[in-house]
């Protein structure tokens, strides 16, 4: 009976080392960009499209953190980018149609907090979600 549960109490063990490992790590501030991958243009802010969902938690007063060190989260310019981009992106299938998608404010300066890579510009550090634009 010792082994029926030695094995499960060994799983929980292990689970909450990993769980307590991932929740202590700090966050790091990014690397310096190199200049060519600098963005030099001056926007009047910083737009990206996300699930709607997030629309409810900004109605809640929720700090919604956006975080490029998970995955690349492209941003545009203006509103108007980021819905081109959004009707392209469902257009071309990369991007479900059936997906509830709206565009968003990030909080920040554009100089601060995006790197380009090649016409592309992508959120270089963390920032939270201001409000939507849509």
């Amino acid at each position: 009976m010792s082994r029926h549960w030695s094995l499960p109490l060994c799983s929980l063990l292990a689970c909450s080392f990993l769980l307590g490992a991932c929740g202590s790590s700090k966050h790091q501030a990014p690397r310096p960009l190199p200049a060519e991958n600098r963005a030099t243009e001056r926007c009047p802010g910083i737009y990206l499209f996300a699930p709607a969902r997030y629309h409810v938690s900004l109605v809640a007063k929720e700090e919604i953190v956006i975080d490029p060190e998970r995955h690349a989260v492209p941003v545009y310019c203006t509103p108007e980018q980021a819905r081109k981009a959004l009707r392209e992106a469902r257009q071309s299938g990369k991007v479900p149609t059936s997906m509830d998608l709206l565009v968003y404010q990030l909080d920040g300066k554009w100089r601060d907090l995006v790197r380009k890579d090649g016409d592309k510009h992508f959120l270089h550090r963390q920032t939270t979600l201001l409000e939507v634009v849509n």
